[in-house]
C-alpha cells in the first residue's frame, strides 16, 4: 500500500476508488460506484459482485495520457460497445490522474481495483484486462503484479 494511502487510512479517511459498470443487456445505463461507501440498494446487474459463480467480465482501464478521461462520455460509449459486442459486463475504475498524482499511483489504483474484484468473488481466470492508450499500458503493467500474486498463492 502506498504511504499516502496508509496515512489516509490511519487518519480515518481512506482514499476511495470509483468505478463505472456497464451491463451487456442495458448498455444505455451505467452505474458509478464509490468502492468504500457502497451501502445503498442497487440493481444486481450494476453491482460489483459476480452475478454467477463463473461470470466473465472485462476490466477496462481508460486512456488519456494518465491525466484525462475519467467519466468521459467517449469512454462510456466505448464500454457500451464492448459490453454489447461481448455480452459481458465492463468495469472501468477511475484511477488517480496526473499531474497531481505521479506514476505509478495509477498502476497502484488498477491493482487495488483488481484485488477488490477478487475479494468480491470474481475469479482471476474470468477477468479480462483491457485498456486504451495509457489504459493499455496500465493493463499490461498490472500483469507482473498479478503474476507474482498468483504465484505466491500457489
Amino acid at each position: 500500500m502506498a504511504a499516502m494511502d496508509l496515512r489516509s487510512a490511519e487518519d480515518g479517511h481512506p482514499r476511495t476508488i470509483s468505478c463505472q459498470v456497464l451491463p451487456s443487456t442495458e448498455t444505455n445505463c451505467f452505474r458509478e460506484h464509490n468502492i468504500a461507501s457502497d451501502n445503498e440498494e442497487i440493481p444486481e446487474l450494476l453491482s460489483l459482485d459476480p452475478l454467477e459463480p463463473h461470470e466473465r467480465i472485462i476490466l477496462h482501464f481508460h486512456g488519456g495520457a494518465y491525466c484525462v478521461g475519467e467519466r468521459s462520455l467517449t469512454h462510456i460509449q466505448v464500454y457500451a460497445h464492448m459490453s454489447r459486442t461481448t455480452r459481458l459486463r465492463v468495469f472501468s475504475p477511475n484511477y488517480r490522474l496526473a499531474p497531481e498524482n505521479c506514476f505509478p499511483s495509477q498502476l497502484h489504483d488498477c491493482f487495488v481495483f483488481y484485488m477488490t474484484l477478487l475479494n468480491r468473488g470474481f475469479k482471476p481466470e474470468n477477468i479480462t484486462l483491457a485498456g486504451d492508450s495509457a489504459g493499455g499500458a496500465l493493463a499490461v503493467g498490472t500483469l507482473p503484479f498479478l503474476q507474482k500474486l498468483l504465484a505466491h498463492q500457489k
